[in-house]
């Protein structure tokens, strides 16, 4: 059922779980989802406060250096092999999911396996390309990031923006919960 705020709040106040709902067309399961990455996103500025800027740019540096040597290549191994493991999952569930939907829409089911196959390699490329990239470019990105943390001018504004997004992403999970 789709239900205005108001109408949504007073469910809520009420006791009724509304989770099944829908406001303003979007339903309200995935708007707590999003109020739950909101308020992770808004709550990393307090962890990087809690760091700083000096310590993020040493770290980023110390890590750059080593990745450098050749003991560094585990991380894109241990990606890869997480990535095959993963692939392996979704190609192993393709099969019953496709023959579910099958069972359903004999239209579907065949498409459905083809489309799980799909997913289960695009996720495993995926998730190498990211160890890699992760690997190469993550330790520049992260001193880069410090040096622009340690500007007063983007640290007021990163701020300025986590507060409503901790508060907004809060009252979106409460909502859905």
């Amino acid at each position: 059922m789709d239900l205005t705020i108001s109408e949504a709040l007073i469910l809520w106040w009420s006791g009724q779980q509304i989770s099944g709902h829908s406001l303003h067309g979007v339903p309200v399961l995935w708007l707590g989802r999003a109020g739950k990455l909101a308020a992770f996103l808004a709550g990393t500025t307090i962890v990087l406060d809690l760091i700083g800027p000096q310590r993020l740019v040493e770290w980023g540096e110390a890590v750059q250096a080593r990745a450098r040597s050749s003991t560094s290549m585990w991380f894109t191994w241990v990606c890869g092999g997480g990535a095959l493991i993963l692939g392996v999952v979704a190609n192993t569930a393709a099969v019953p999911i496709g023959e579910a939907f099958f069972e359903r829409f004999a239209w579907m089911g065949q498409w459905m396996v083809v489309v799980f196959y799909g997913l289960g390699i695009a996720m495993t490329a995926a998730v190498i390309c990211a160890g890699v990239l992760a690997e190469r470019y993550g330790p520049r990105a992260v001193v880069h990031f410090g040096r622009l943390l340690a500007r007063p001018r983007f640290e007021r504004w990163w701020r300025a923006i986590a507060v409503p997004l901790f508060f907004v992403g809060f009252a979106l999970d409460y909502l859905a919960s």
